[in-house]
């Protein structure tokens, strides 16, 4: 909170804020208003440092928030996204996510709000935090129990790695049979043989599926990255 001003008299009344970045909130009662709030968004301190890290993936990052456009674009900036929309209600931001899928891209959405529900459920992936409303979480695909935000390029990097080894495995697995079957078919593969080789092939997969058990860390991480993994 910038500040809070105390307010007396008849209305009406004039309201400044302390910059055009923040969100005001009227307190009143029967008799008039009481007092303002300027809300202004503190971003966590590895906020940037997830942004940074996404886009240099080659990912396209959105803000979508019912936020006014003054506050919402003063965070766009200062996180480094070039692509943000304010006055967004739960419905557009769905239908939001609904074209861009219509247009063939995989969302991953992360949401903390009530509002955030249906277009956490209509996401591919869906993200919530674990500080955010118990209805955001249920209809979260993943919700993220630690507070650091750079977890979330690190479950990329994993989920990267997954798909490598799984194309892997299916590929041996692919090219094993391929020249198994016709070898034992023509009875040139006695069943010794073939027992032992689907043993060894089905420990190969396992040995290479175990690789995903090592601990995953960006080789390089984004500016201001290093001090945020130590906070909120």
């Amino acid at each position: 909170i910038e500040f809070v001003t105390q307010i007396a008299g008849p209305p009406p009344y004039a309201v400044t804020t302390a910059g055009g970045s923040s969100t005001l909130v009227a307190l009143g009662s029967g008799s008039g208003w009481l007092a303002s709030f300027a809300l202004h968004d503190a971003l966590r301190r590895d906020a940037k440092p997830l942004v940074a890290a996404l886009q240099a993936m080659g990912k396209r990052v959105i803000l979508l928030s019912g936020d006014a456009p003054a506050p919402v674009n003063d965070v766009a900036l200062r996180l480094g996204i070039a692509e943000a929309h304010a006055n967004v209600t739960a419905p557009c931001k769905l239908e939001f996510v609904r074209t861009l899928q219509r247009q063939g891209a995989v969302v991953a959405m992360i949401g903390d709000g009530i509002n955030d529900a249906p277009v956490l459920a209509g996401a591919d992936v869906s993200i919530a935090l674990d500080s955010g409303a118990a209805l955001a979480k249920i209809h979260a695909d993943i919700v993220m129990m630690a507070p650091r935000l750079l977890a979330l390029h690190q479950a990329v990097l994993v989920a990267r790695r997954a798909l490598r080894v799984i194309k892997q495995n299916l590929l041996w697995a692919f090219a094993y049979n391929f020249t198994a079957i016709p070898l034992a078919a023509l009875g040139l593969v006695t069943p010794w043989m073939a027992a032992l080789g689907m043993s060894v092939s089905s420990l190969l997969v396992i040995v290479n599926a175990l690789r995903l058990s090592r601990k995953t860390t960006p080789k390089t991480l984004p500016f201001d990255a290093a001090p945020a993994l130590e906070g909120v």
